[in-house]
């Protein structure tokens, strides 16, 4: 059953100005009514002015218009020119009458729009003839490309008219700096020649650098002779207060806050905490503009919905700002993974940390950084994000939480904004897990889309996520999460014969689970007891849950590092887990009189051994003696049968006993194992029940073989017997 992923809806960002003052976040209520005033006093005379409004790309210049057209006196007519939808220099003259006309609403006005008119046609063709500079001879020019009627004429009339109309004129033209070169030329000899009417006044929006080095181009001049030309134009330049830091971090942490856990401790920081770090030491110089404010948040929302819950959002935010501010780093990243994840490090490479800083050094600046200061900067905002490269250059970076960016496991899934081929969905183990806690998955049944997947990597991927974050929205873990793990581990049972598996993580999983304080009853023990055929694969959870109580053994001596609180030294298991154990100790003594007194050695020899480990650490043993007891008196006990079950198949390499290798094989027969569980007596042959000689001849090769070396390893025994016998106490 696969869970359904869920994204938070993404907050959309169009770059577009505001328009409602109440979300202002600058706090530029002053500098506005500084404007609105200004042009108040403008508009109340009879002369044509130009104010500017100077600050850098996306500082909000456009913002600050939109507020300020409401707050202009009723009577002031305000005309927006937008110069750059005009398609060339030769129609920004058009464009510009067109937008004039706004002000004088059709049937009314009507000797004001005849003389736009015609100023139009005349304008155009002495706008094309007027040379670069401003000279004093426009009129005499204007006669000779228009004998018919001067152009001071004209001008004369319209302005006449417009007086006589007794209207209050504002032109605002915003984004002055995006024309070409030709077409601002054009713009300011507009303004100066053809566009200085009576009581109506020009407001230039414009960063002023690129304003000024495109003019240049225009004039074909330096940029002291713009500057200067520009200065003719403009009467009342006003520069934009920039940004303070307090309004641009409340823009940012607006937008993060809602997605950042502000969850930590003395020792780990949270998520939040992680961010407001490396925002102070890395991002704030480089967010000077609300856009670029805005811009960042929008890059970040945007693509951590496309793997939401399933990356480190602090980590996200911090590898998003390298990716718009420093593309080339964040390219080579993949390339430094074997550099950069895990948190491991060395003394070593503590002891040579300036080799390290030079190769790092070297490979940052290989990505187009100059200077000392610049390749220092982002090595540090490199290792503030991955703590093994900050180990080795001596930082104090954290590597706590789930999903960073620095574990091997997720490293990726910030590169492809989704989980890598291979991956899988940690949101999906999460719903998984929950609906198994709340009863909507059914713990009887595998899930093979994840704990039961067909594919072993896919397998074990899934459950050690699941070890992970079992408690992951810090719950403790249900009985119907214990019951499930312990029917995958039933059908996925471990296999000894590698050290890591999928079964090896699920009993590892289960013994977590076990140690928790499940509230449960004794009547779900057996529950969990018949999920399983066969107890080895339950030993192994039951024994490393029991570990942490009995660290040598279930009997032994304490060793001092548990506070004695149950007579015996030892902290006390919880309640179930000490339940299951007994439980599971008579179904193990049950398994082992099965496999003892049967002549089918299916059973693997490891297998066999891993049982007997787990009886023998939870003094288990004395109930296989007590099961082999029952076997004699009802007549199935057989010596040989038994004892071929402690002859072990397997070779000796190097004074190393390997199960199952090729090679010479030898009899290997457990005698110490024997005399735990099998009466001395018995062993010592007084009586014997059947003498070796007299057993049936067994049907498998295998039994033949067993049976031989068992039969062997008595007689040898026997031949060599010590008097002394065991202890089996």
């Amino acid at each position: 059953m696969s869970g359904r992923l869920t994204h938070s809806p993404i907050k959309p960002w169009t770059d577009a100005p505001l328009r409602d003052p109440r979300k202002d976040l600058l706090d530029r209520e002053t500098f506005l009514a500084m404007i609105v005033d200004l042009l108040k006093s403008l508009t109340d005379s009879n002369d044509s002015s130009v104010v500017a409004l100077a600050g850098p790309w996306g500082s909000g210049k456009s913002t600050l218009l939109n507020f300020l057209r409401p707050n202009l006196a009723p009577d002031v007519k305000v005309v927006t020119f937008s110069p750059w939808s005009a398609e060339g220099s030769h129609e920004i003259h058009r464009e510009f009458f067109a937008a004039l006309l706004e002000a004088f609403p059709k049937g009314s006005h009507r000797r004001v729009r005849k003389n736009v008119r015609k100023l139009v046609r005349r304008s155009s063709t002495l706008l094309r003839s007027v040379p670069w500079g401003l000279g004093n001879g426009v009129a005499e020019l204007a006669k000779e490309v228009l004998p018919e009627e001067s152009w001071d004429k004209a001008f004369e009339r319209l302005s006449k008219a417009i007086n006589e109309a007794g209207s209050k004129i504002v032109v605002i033209v915003d984004d002055v700096d995006r024309l070409q070169p030709e077409e601002i030329v054009t713009l300011m000899k507009m303004i100066r020649l053809t566009g200085r009417f009576p009581r109506t006044n020009y407001l230039l929006s414009y960063d002023h650098d690129s304003l000024v080095g495109t003019l240049a181009a225009g004039l074909r001049s330096g940029t002291k002779t713009a500057e200067a030309y520009l200065e003719k134009i403009v009467q009342y330049p006003l520069s934009l207060p920039p940004a303070q830091q307090t309004h641009l971090q409340r823009i940012v942490f607006d937008e993060v806050r809602a997605i950042l856990d502000d969850t930590g401790s003395m020792y780990a920081p949270s998520p939040l905490q992680r961010f407001q770090t490396f925002y102070a030491d890395h991002m704030w110089d480089f967010l000077t503009t609300p856009r670029a404010c805005r811009r960042y948040c929008a890059q970040a929302r945007t693509y951590l919905a496309l793997a939401e819950n399933e990356v480190d959002h602090a980590d996200f935010l911090a590898i998003t700002f390298l990716r718009l501010h420093h593309p080339a780093i964040y390219a080579e990243l993949p390339k430094w993974r074997s550099r950069l994840v895990g948190t491991q490090h060395s003394v070593a490479a503590i002891q040579d940390r300036p080799k390290a800083e030079a190769e790092w050094d070297e490979l940052i600046s290989e990505c187009g950084y100059t200077g000392k200061s610049a390749v220092l900067d982002v090595r540090r905002a490199i290792s503030a994000i991955f703590p093994k490269m900050a180990g080795e250059l001596g930082s104090s970076a954290d590597s706590s939480g789930k999903y960073r960016i620095c574990d091997p496991a997720y490293f990726e899934r910030f590169f492809t904004f989704s989980l890598p081929a291979g991956d899988l969905s940690d949101q999906l183990i999460h719903t998984q897990i929950d609906g198994l806690g709340t009863g909507k998955i059914s713990p009887m049944g595998p899930l093979f889309d994840t704990f039961d997947h067909p594919n072993t990597d896919i397998r074990m991927l899934a459950v050690q996520k699941g070890d992970l974050h079992s408690d992951w929205n810090n719950a403790e873990p249900s009985l119907n999460l214990v019951k499930f793990v312990a029917g995958s581990l039933a059908r996925d049972p471990v296999q000894y014969d590698v050290p890591i598996s999928p079964g090896r993580l699920k009993a590892v999983w289960l013994a977590r689970l076990l140690d928790a304080n499940i509230d449960v009853s004794p009547e779900d023990v057996p529950d969990i007891i018949g999920l399983f055929a066969a107890p080895a694969s339950l030993g192994t959870a039951l024994k490393r849950a029991m570990a942490v109580y009995y660290p040598q053994g279930k009997y032994s001596p304490a060793d001092g590092s548990a506070e004695p609180v149950d007579g015996e030294g030892h902290q006390p298991p919880p309640e179930f887990l000490a339940e299951l154990t007994d439980a599971w100790q008579h179904r193990a003594a049950d398994w082992f009189a099965e496999v003892l007194t049967s002549e089918s050695y299916f059973t693997s020899d490891r297998e066999f051994l891993e049982v007997w480990s787990y009886m023998e650490f939870l003094d288990g043993l004395g109930f296989i003696r007590t099961q082999l007891h029952q076997a004699i008196q009802s007549q199935k006990f057989n010596l040989v049968t038994v004892a071929g079950h402690f002859a072990y198949r397997g070779t000796w390499q190097n004074e190393h006993f390997y199960f199952g290798t090729s090679g010479k094989e030898v009899n290997n027969l457990d005698i110490h194992k024997l005399e735990e569980i099998v009466p001395l007596e018995i062993l010592r042959g007084e009586p014997l029940l059947t003498e070796f000689d007299d057993l049936p001849s067994p049907k498998s090769g295998i039994a033949h073989l067993r049976r031989s070396r068992a039969i062997d390893g008595l007689r040898k025994y026997r031949e060599g017997l010590d008097q002394t016998p065991p202890d089996h106490s």
